[in-house]
């Protein structure tokens, strides 16, 4: 009898803590996001966001003042993360069984990234330059007690998306190939061909500079360092036409070209910044 006494027991507070659990839920969030998926920190979070959308249910009879917290976490060790004192100024209030739509300026305060905990990127840059790394991200939302942070809304995979960040490729040098020779042509003329995996107004800037006789060195760090490259043009298709319009080619000299892919719009981050 004293067995089956304790096993009772157990049992019945095993159930209690269950139900204990299940009442703490009395915030229902769903998150939805809308693709194409934008590389920029901004276009989740603040007055321009338009990318995200919340649906925030209060479960209960009785009104509830909440907040807001949020993370953002990829499987390329890039996590961040509203702090765990964070106070919005105002509470959002949910009344009885109401249900909220809410957009990206709410989360303004919540993804600050002046007041957020950040691992695996550099921070200073997600600031200046508000780009989030390439990877497959968790973007999850969870309603907080406004007063004690008491947690209000299940964990994870609920109130959360899934969203993947892919930066296109640079363009592809076609022709001339690598370490090529090229016959000399009276008039002169070479055409320079590249292809692009991205469609739309893309502009491509085509440099070429003289790599130094007798010494290696990377072409990419000549064409950085030349102050008056042989060649720095910009042009919306996937070809240039080098002819006696430009300057001369010198026989049995060495050169270097490369094209760099940009978004005019600002909204397309390329790999490798857009360089071939």
């Amino acid at each position: 009898m004293k067995k089956c006494y304790i096993i009772l027991l157990i049992a019945f507070v095993f159930t209690g803590q269950n139900l204990l659990a299940q009442g703490s839920n009395t915030v229902n969030i769903t998150v939805n996001i809308v693709p194409p998926y934008s590389p920029y920190y901004s276009d989740y979070s603040g007055s321009n966001a338009t990318k995200v959308l919340l649906t925030v249910q209060n479960m209960t009879n009785t009104q509830q003042r909440i907040k807001l917290t949020g993370q953002l976490q990829g499987n390329n060790g890039v996590k961040i993360s509203t702090r765990s004192n964070y106070v919005p100024l105002q509470p959002i209030i949910l009344n009885p069984n109401e249900v909220k739509q809410l957009n990206g300026l709410v989360l303004k305060d919540i993804f600050d990234l002046n007041t957020l905990n950040v691992y695996g990127v550099d921070k200073a840059k997600i600031i200046q330059t508000s780009r989030i790394p390439e990877g497959s991200y968790s973007f999850c939302i969870q309603a907080q007690d406004y007063a004690t942070s008491q947690l209000l809304s299940a964990n994870a995979p609920l109130g959360c998306t899934n969203l993947d960040i892919t930066y296109p490729d640079a363009p592809v040098l076609v022709s001339p190939v690598n370490a090529s020779n090229v016959e000399v042509l009276n008039p002169q003329y070479l055409n320079f061909n590249w292809m692009s995996t991205v469609s739309g107004n893309i502009q491509y800037n085509i440099q070429m500079a003289e790599l130094p006789d007798r010494v290696f060195k990377d072409p990419n760090q000549v064409l950085d360092e030349s102050s008056f490259p042989l060649l720095s043009q910009t042009v919306t298709g996937f070809s240039y036409p080098y002819n006696i319009s430009n300057l001369a080619l010198v026989p049995g000299r060495r050169y270097a070209w490369r094209v760099r892919a940009v978004d005019p719009s600002g909204k397309i981050v390329f790999k490798n910044n857009g360089y071939s």
